[in-house]
């Protein structure tokens, strides 16, 4: 079976995804896609849970640096 068979194939049986070229690329996609969306949620000192939006989620990256 040749390579475009194969993923002909695969496309079919599966759903598309878009084209992640690192993890920067994944987040910055996701914060746009899903910005207003929980990523994980969280649970503070006092037991509460609360969740964590793609977009809080980028700024906190980002906004780490060396």
């Amino acid at each position: 079976m040749s390579k475009k068979k194969l993923y002909e194939k695969l496309e079919k049986k599966y759903h598309k995804a878009p084209y992640v070229t690192d993890l920067k690329d994944m987040l910055y996609k996701s914060a746009i896609k899903y910005k207003n969306r929980n990523a994980f949620k969280l649970k503070d000192n006092a037991g509460n849970i609360y969740g964590v939006t793609y977009k809080d989620f980028k700024h906190d990256v980002v906004s780490l640096r060396y």
